[in-house]
């Protein structure tokens, strides 16, 4: 008896970058600090977080990043370690998008 033909699924639909997201992402500019570059987050989330940045790191770069917020008239280092999963120009630098390597906390939690 002769073996079946293999058969190939249809690829799903490409899923949209909100549906890959793990946690609600809240709209923050906080500033960081990463390397001697700084700028701005986009947005943030509990798993991840948006900056815009002069350097086009490569997709799957680990980046140390040290956010800046105020609390009360005081303001904290918040280091962080990401790993970038997307890069898109934005003006003159970069979007970068990036997936937390040690996330806050966790969703739903």
């Amino acid at each position: 008896m002769a073996p079946e033909p293999l058969t190939t699924a249809s690829p799903a639909p490409a899923a949209t970058s909100r549906d890959q997201r793990r946690a609600e992402r809240f709209g923050v500019g906080l500033p960081y600090t990463s390397d001697g570059s700084q700028g701005h987050t986009r947005d943030l989330s509990a798993t991840g977080l948006s900056f815009d940045s002069d350097v086009a790191y490569p997709v799957g770069a680990i980046v140390q990043l040290t956010l800046r917020y105020s609390l009360d008239g005081h303001n904290f280092p918040l280091p962080c370690e990401v790993e970038v999963v997307r890069v898109e120009p934005f003006g003159e630098r970069f979007s970068i998008a990036a997936r937390l390597c040690h996330p806050f906390f966790e969703p739903g939690a």
